[in-house]
């Protein structure tokens, strides 16, 4: 479950991008949000996955609260509209590029990584740069 508290946030003083949301997602929903370019779905989203703090109010996940940590984004996936994929770096780069901004520790990122890209048979390719 996802459980947003009186959740305010801004980007600039004065001005609320979010102002006041209270909502709850049950475990295991599907959930969407619609709106208009500005109406802060983006800014919500990152909210919820701690990549941003709130300036007031509180964010649950399952009973918990969440912390500048960011506890929620290794069980909640974010899809931004673009990629993030940098072209001018490799496969491996642009994950360890990644994991640095999340604040994963360098050995978990290379373990899970190379776990990963294996899983994904992209292994023998990761050290090749991304763009076309």
């Amino acid at each position: 479950m996802v459980k947003l508290e009186n959740i305010s946030f801004s980007y600039n003083k004065g001005k609320n991008v979010i102002n006041n949301i209270n909502l709850q997602i049950p475990s295991g929903s599907l959930f969407g949000i619609l709106g208009h370019n500005g109406a802060g779905k983006t800014t919500m989203f990152r909210l919820i996955t701690g990549l941003l703090k709130p300036c007031s109010g509180e964010i649950y996940l399952n009973s918990s609260k969440t912390s500048t940590t960011g506890i929620s984004r290794r069980l909640i996936a974010y899809m931004p509209e673009f990629n993030g994929i940098y072209d001018n770096l490799t496969g491996f780069q642009n994950l360890e590029f990644r994991a640095r901004v999340a604040k994963i520790e360098y050995a978990d990122f290379k373990v899970n990584s190379e776990k990963i890209l294996k899983e994904l048979r992209l292994y023998e390719r990761a050290n090749e740069k991304c763009g076309y």
